[in-house]
């Protein structure tokens, strides 16, 4: 359930509540497993089919390659994956991604993730989309466990800057998380999170006539529990309060997902 159905990469907002239904299939092939290297192969689809506001219906399909290589006390990385969406049954955007990484313990319990991220963003309504973009990223995330290593607090933060083709979209972005996941009551697993998103545009956006600024706060809350060996069920519920001078993507949105998944 979605009290405000939205479209984040077009900055598009319904005002409007509905249900919608989500399939999910993802599947991982290694490729490589030899003194310490890793490769993976990896897809994955989604679909979303909404009741009323079918205009919003989503499809994903996803392709990863990975690799990775342990160094002692060290982890790296190299990830490129390239996914093509599709609205309303129409092509959308396709985005290529390429993200090496490090991971290295800086204490007893305690480890650290870097991450460069590049993306290359084709919107696909017509040739020139002023949202076409290049994206660069860097992000470290800071992992603090306890209880036995079963549970652990999560420090982040993220800088970004993209270039798009049409000038008002450019934009230095600032992303603050923070995270807490640990086993709760009758063998489940709870995760509570909140993130802070700043948008700064470097540009005049002509329809406020001022340089635009996006403020998001999003509290996560996951509540997760397996059974039957193979089957998981979760509880998701998100709070998304998305503040801006742009009055088009200036909301608040609850989410509502519940859900049962099979793995092995």
């Amino acid at each position: 359930y979605d009290d405000n159905v939205t479209r984040e990469e077009e900055d598009t907002v319904t005002e409007v509540a509905d249900y919608s239904t989500v399939y999910e299939v993802a599947g991982t092939y290694r490729v490589l497993k030899h003194e310490g290297y890793e490769g993976e192969a990896g897809y994955e689809f989604f679909q979303s089919l909404y009741e009323d506001v079918t205009a919003f219906n989503f499809q994903s399909h996803g392709f990863t390659f990975s690799g990775t290589k342990e160094f002692g006390r060290w982890d790296t990385g190299l990830d490129y994956g390239f996914t093509q969406n599709m609205l309303d049954g129409n092509n959308f955007l396709g985005i290529h991604s390429i993200v090496p990484s490090v991971g290295f313990a800086t204490g007893e319990n305690m480890f650290t993730h870097v991450s460069y991220m590049l993306l290359d963003k084709n919107f696909q309504s017509g040739d020139n989309d002023p949202r076409d973009a290049v994206n660069h990223s860097i992000g470290v995330n800071h992992f603090i466990f306890f209880n036995q290593n079963k549970a652990y607090v999560l420090l982040g933060y993220q800088l970004a800057s993209e270039n798009t083709r049409g000038a008002e979209f450019d934009y230095t972005g600032h992303r603050l998380s923070a995270a807490v996941q640990s086993p709760a009551w009758w063998s489940t697993k709870a995760k509570l999170s909140y993130t802070f998103a700043l948008k700064d545009f470097s540009n005049v956006t002509s329809s406020i006539g001022e340089e635009r600024l996006d403020k998001k706060n999003t509290l996560h809350f996951l509540l997760s529990r397996k059974f039957l060996d193979h089957f998981e069920g979760k509880i998701d519920y998100q709070h998304i309060i998305s503040d801006s001078n742009l009055a088009s993507v200036d909301f608040d949105q609850n989410v509502l997902k519940l859900e049962v998944g099979f793995s092995y």
